[in-house]
């Protein structure tokens, strides 16, 4: 806004309001297994990403080791007792670090 000449105002009585998803295509709920699949593959491969760049691969796989263990547990542990949606949750979590781990683009979309 400040590079097209116009101005940015700042107040601290200003009150946000944020509510969640509802502005996004998880309101339908046919669709919420696909908003999960898509915004826990992103939030990994993200945070991978991020400590990737700024400290390194192989302090980024450090910190992420954790993530890796506990998402593959937890993937097998709900999908043998049917729980879909965790299943789905941590499948995708754990599918999307490790497209972010082999240098895979941030190409998935539903």
């Amino acid at each position: 806004i400040k590079s097209k000449g116009g101005l940015v105002y700042s107040s601290k009585k200003l009150v946000i309001n944020h509510f969640g998803e509802k502005g996004s295509f998880a309101v339908n709920p046919n669709l919420k297994l696909e908003y999960i699949k898509l915004r826990n593959w992103h939030l990994m491969w993200s945070s991978f990403y991020f400590q990737k760049k700024y400290n390194g691969f192989l302090f980024s796989l450090i910190v992420h080791f954790s993530t890796i263990i506990k998402s593959f547990l937890k993937f097998s542990l709900f999908f043998i007792f049917f729980k879909k949606e965790n299943y789905t949750k941590h499948l995708y979590r754990l599918l999307g670090l490790i497209n972010s781990i082999i240098g895979k683009k941030s190409s998935f979309r539903i």
